[in-house]
């Protein structure tokens, strides 16, 4: 049986995690129906007339009748938010509760915990945000206990193993040493990468093979009646989840234990773009003293969406690799094309993007506001891929795929921005839970709309050929029900086997809003931890201390965090309408 292999790369979503969310969970509803079509058959409704079919018709598909060819996800890559939902993924498949954990886990934090000030206790300010809403996500996983049955042993569409990679900004870096050609293998400099990640090999079957070594990766297996933090690797996983979200600033940076032996063919991840190379990435080992390779020791991370914030280069070299195409390269003209990465990505665009050269910053930035500049300078810096814009381009390119947010009105005109976590650098997200359930609704029928309209390929696909038969009265079942597009002579690569409901299709999400009452709620509470933070910052431990800091909140600094909130208040209710 022919099968189709995916690759799905989540990118950075700092506030937006449930627009992620609900793309997956969408996603995984499409596969789902779809494998128990062919164990089954289907009754589906016509969405369209073809021929004696008229739009609303019952249609039946004996199970004989559904397309044969496979859909398995092979490689999950994320960054930073999207590296969080990618492990709530295999959460969820492996529990059997997805949902619960890629909706609730994202929308049942308790947003005013992270303007609390009991993290404060020291001369010492980590973030901007308090992450006790984090921390005590991150512990509830931990506790989290698996029953006796997998329930990601039945999935078809999950490969028997999966390659799991979620990016990571080291602040250290790792060294390499250059040594150029003729030189006696002299080193003439070291230079440093701060872009990492991590990797996992998760399997539903609980076999792991070692086809490919390196860099080595921590085995995600099913432990029945096990705690996840009582895994080691699970335990990792959850630790990394934390590191990769780790926003510049706004959230504690965080520590992870390594080994020498994860850093030992470490670039083979950057090849992938020219396959004709014949460089073995393998032999590669960073330029650190001598020191065995089952030495660990302690890293410190920040966000991983810093340097790689929509890690499709991963998702594809993991999946040339994989597939044992790395010498030849996945076909992309949708005839032999038997692979392809989807990007899930929430913020693929600044809302900025159209002003003219010069108007985003019109003077040279204190140091203060430096902060900001080159915080989303790289962010920005972490979105751009030349590559991607090259294939954006080619309307032919079937092996790269991009799922992003997109709200229209009643007029079909698009709204801006798309997401309720958008705003204010994509933290308003978490101002209000109701901000986090629109976008996980859009994530749904964002998706709902991509699989059904956009994820095709070509009939002459040597894989997805269900569209490839004599049988003219089947074809047009396939029509009338969207598998089949006779006008553009594509076919959708997962057939739609559920109905439009009101979460995915048939009812778009009201765009939210909260009052004026819950804005100065948290209004005050962001003074509190403004003022408690800059005591704690000039906190001498002597005895003018209390004036200092008085004398410095009242006349300098008050006004100044006021006049940001009341501009915040401005724009959330002028430009974003989330504030009524």
């Amino acid at each position: 049986m022919a099968t189709f292999y995916l690759g799905l790369s989540m990118a950075g979503t700092v506030s937006a995690g449930t627009f992620t969310g609900g793309t997956l969970v969408e996603l995984n509803n499409w596969l789902l129906n779809f494998q128990k079509a062919k164990e089954n058959g289907l009754t589906l409704k016509a969405i369209k007339d073809v021929g004696t079919i008229k739009k609303g018709d019952y249609i039946n598909f004996t199970k004989e009748e559904i397309p044969q060819h496979d859909v398995k996800i092979k490689v999950l890559t994320g960054a930073s938010g999207g590296g969080v939902s990618a492990a709530l993924f295999l959460f969820g498949l492996t529990q059997g509760n997805l949902e619960q954990y890629l909706r609730d886990v994202w929308t049942d934090f308790d947003v005013k915990e992270m303007l609390d000030t009991d993290d404060l206790t020291t001369n010492k300010i980590f973030s901007l945000l308090n992450v006790k809403p984090l921390n005590n996500m991150a512990e509830k996983l931990r506790n989290d206990k698996w029953a006796n049955e997998n329930h990601a042993k039945n999935l078809s569409y999950l490969d028997d193993e999966i390659e799991v990679l979620l990016t990571l900004a080291s602040l250290e870096g790792i060294p390499f040493n250059t040594v150029p050609r003729n030189s006696g293998k002299t080193s003439y400099g070291v230079h440093k990468t701060h872009l990492d990640y991590i990797r996992f090999k998760f399997s539903k079957h609980d076999v792991i093979t070692n086809k490919y070594p390196e860099p080595y990766a921590y085995n995600l297996l099913f432990r029945p009646n096990f705690k996840f933090k009582d895994d080691n690797n699970w335990a990792k996983l959850i630790d990394s989840c934390l590191a990769t979200a780790a926003f510049p600033f706004g959230f504690k940076p965080r520590t992870i234990n390594r080994f020498r032996k994860e850093y030992n063919g470490k670039l083979f991840y950057l090849n992938y773009s020219n396959p004709s190379n014949k460089t073995d990435f393998s032999k590669l080992s960073p330029a650190w003293l001598p020191g065995n390779d089952d030495d660990d020791f302690d890293m410190e991370y920040v966000d991983g969406g810093t340097f790689n914030r929509e890690p499709h280069d991963l998702g594809r070299a993991a999946l040339l690799r994989s597939l044992d195409k790395q010498s030849t390269g996945i076909d992309n003209e949708g005839i032999k094309t038997d692979a392809a990465i989807i990007l899930i990505d929430p913020f693929p665009s600044n809302t900025d993007n159209m002003l003219k050269p010069g108007e985003k910053i019109t003077e040279i930035p204190d140091i203060f506001g430096l902060v900001g500049n080159i915080t989303e300078a790289l962010m920005n810096q972490g979105r751009f891929r030349p590559d991607w814009i090259e294939k954006a381009l080619n309307e032919k390119y079937y092996s790269r795929y991009l799922i992003s947010p997109t709200r229209k009105d009643s007029n079909e005109t698009v709204q801006k921005p798309s997401l309720a976590g958008e705003p204010l650098g994509a933290f308003a997200g978490f101002i209000d839970k109701k901000f986090r359930e629109h976008d996980y609704r859009l994530g749904h029928y964002n998706t709902y709309g991509f699989l059904g309209f956009s994820f095709m390929l070509p009939i002459e696909n040597e894989v997805v050929n269900y569209c490839q038969i004599k049988d003219k009265l089947l074809l047009s079942k396939y029509e009338a029900v969207g598998w089949y597009d006779a006008q553009s002579k594509h076919c959708q690569i997962i057939p739609r086997c559920i109905e439009p409901n009101i979460i995915n299709s048939l009812q778009k999400p009201v765009w939210p809003s909260i009052s004026q009452a819950d804005w100065s709620e948290l209004e005050s509470m962001a003074m509190d931890r403004a003022k408690e933070i800059l005591y704690t910052l000039i906190d001498l431990n002597v005895l003018t201390d209390g004036i200092i800091q008085k004398s410095a909140w009242t006349f300098k600094v008050k006004g100044k965090v006021q006049e940001a909130l009341d501009k915040i208040k401005t724009k959330m209710k002028n430009d974003y309408k989330l504030l009524r």
